[in-house]
């Protein structure tokens, strides 16, 4: 299988980090912070720096309607 589709290795600590770090950024949505909230940013550049594939705002806000954050999380990396 070519490296570009392999699934990244990733520690469940890791995910369980970043799953809790999704789930503080939909309070930030569910109390109404919008994408240009400053704290909201910074969670998405901490996020980002630690993920394969980047999700952006409304990724989150959006797909947390109907999967949960760690499901969320392993997205990020496959």
């Amino acid at each position: 299988m070519p490296d570009r589709i392999q699934l990244t290795k990733v520690r469940s600590k890791k995910i369980k980090q970043l799953a809790i770090q999704a789930d503080e950024i939909l309070e930030k949505f569910d109390s109404g912070s919008s994408e240009q909230d400053a704290e909201i940013q910074a969670m998405f550049a901490d996020r980002h720096n630690q993920v394969t594939y980047p999700q952006g705002f409304t990724d989150l806000r959006d797909f947390a309607s109907w999967i949960v954050s760690k499901a969320l999380t392993h997205m990020a990396f496959n």
